[in-house]
């Protein structure tokens, strides 16, 4: 039984290798880039209690968008890295260029519905009229930067499917230390005749957010220009595209997409729920969520080499190949979420000493943080899961798992426990972190069914 078990969900050296070559430049990245969001957290954080909920609002809306482009980006890797598979340098090329436009035309969408709707969107988070004023002028210096967020993660997405996941890892380190400098100064101002740009400070933080998202975008360009790859905007390639490579990104992204927004929407609503629009628990969740994100970076990186390497292995045609790895994946994702939460609770005591908030946001922080740390091993396995199905295609899975899970169970679970039986936001998100559990049940009997186990490139 052990020895089967070793077999089943332990990677050999060999593979264990194949997975750090692909998620370490990924893990570097995305930990260059939470390192960047942390320290402008803290930076903010030191500006009281009222800012911290003001951009921990806006940034809601930030994170329903980023997720609605991975959603895209989905639809996108599954194709290029089974072509990638297949050797299909047209259907590599023609899958990017599907997916850049399409990321592109939700971007100026998403632009324009910002700009018009930015006080309901900041109001559903507060009901301080400052809170929201501040997260409304936030919100509207920052918005362009989705535009320039859809093009590069369609850049990041097309380089690490096709194996050249240190490209991105490169880039993201220039923007960070751009973007770190920035706010300081934009912040704080210096010694050098340097003044901020707001006395609240927080409008800096916008403009220095603003100018390395630009900078990202300008550099991702020109190293795709020079590069010799099929990962490039190239216009002879966009006015010639095949519609059936088009049609086939849209139909694998179109139902990641809307369990993306759905997804994220929900988590939203959850943090609403929790937060009851009261500044201090906002704030609490806010805090707690930077601190978590910047170590489920790792869930991001594993999941992004499960999509490159079954999806390689998928699009090679080696499907009992595809699945023994993905059960491989699950066992290496399971031993790193036992790291992560580890190292999520040693992290607690930083709070009171990088935040100036007020004491009672400071304790809820912590214990949010503690339980988020608890269930840090459900997250990661439903995740590579979750990751495995898309691999694959198998985008109904997806969906059941993901959005209709949360609006059907977590959800009215979350809103039964805070709204009509008075539990505490602690309380209440304790007994919310259990359904994962229930997910996780659900996750494997997809997997075993190996709807998920197809060849999509023949």
């Amino acid at each position: 039984m052990v020895l089967k078990f070793k077999n089943t969900f332990i990677p050999n050296n060999v593979f264990l290798k194949e997975i750090i070559v692909i998620s370490l430049p990924i893990t570097l990245q995305m930990l260059l880039s939470n390192l960047g969001n942390l320290v402008d957290n803290i930076m903010v954080g030191s500006l009281g209690t009222d800012v911290v909920a003001a951009l921990g609002s806006a940034n809601q809306i930030f994170f329903i968008t980023m997720l609605i482009f991975f959603g895209i980006s989905g639809g996108g890797q599954i194709f290029i890295s089974q072509y990638k598979g297949a050797k299909n340098d047209e259907g590599i090329m023609s899958s990017f260029q599907s997916m850049l436009i399409i990321h592109f035309s939700f971007s100026i969408i998403i632009y324009i519905l910002v700009n018009l709707f930015s006080y309901k969107l900041i109001g559903f988070f507060s009901s301080d009229s400052t809170v929201v004023d501040m997260g409304v002028k936030y919100l509207k210096i920052t918005s362009i930067a989705y535009i320039l967020l859809a093009i590069n993660i369609s850049f990041s997405t097309g380089f690490r499917a096709i194996g050249k996941t240190k490209i991105p890892m490169f880039i993201s380190f220039s923007t960070v230390i751009t973007n770190t400098i920035l706010n300081y100064l934009f912040i704080f101002g210096f010694d050098f005749g340097f003044i901020s740009l707001s006395p609240q400070g927080y409008v800096g933080a916008g403009y220095a957010t603003l100018i390395s998202r630009s900078l990202e975008v300008c550099i991702t360009i020109i190293v795709s220009t020079v590069l010799n790859t099929n990962i490039k905007i190239n216009l002879h390639s966009l006015l010639s595209l095949k519609l059936k490579y088009f049609k086939q990104v849209a139909k694998k992204s179109a139902p990641l997409t809307i369990n993306e927004f759905f997804w994220s929407s929900g988590q939203t609503t959850l943090l609403i729920i929790y937060s009851q629009r009261i500044a201090d628990n906002v704030a609490s969740l806010s805090i707690s969520g930077v601190f978590s994100n910047f170590f489920f970076v790792l869930i991001s990186s594993i999941a992004t080499a499960v999509s490159i390497i079954v999806g390689n292995s998928l699009g090679e045609n080696k499907i009992d190949t595809a699945k023994e790895k993905a059960f491989k994946l699950i066992g290496f994702s399971f031993f790193i979420s036992i790291i992560v939460s580890i190292m999520l609770h040693s992290t607690i005591f930083l709070i009171p000493i990088l935040f100036k908030v007020d004491a009672n946001v400071i304790v809820n922080a912590q214990n949010l943080l503690t339980l988020i740390a608890y269930a840090s091993p459900l997250y990661f396995l439903n995740a590579t899961c979750f990751f495995i199905l898309r691999a694959g295609g198998d985008t109904k899975s997806v969906l059941l798992m993901d959005t209709v899970y949360s609006w059907t169970i977590v959800l009215p679970t979350a809103f039964l426990l805070r709204s009509i039986l008075k539990l505490s936001l602690i309380q209440s998100f304790a007994l919310v972190q259990l359904l994962e559990l229930i997910k996780l049940v659900i996750c494997f009997k997809f997997i075993l069914s190996y709807r998920w186990a197809k060849n999509l490139t023949t």
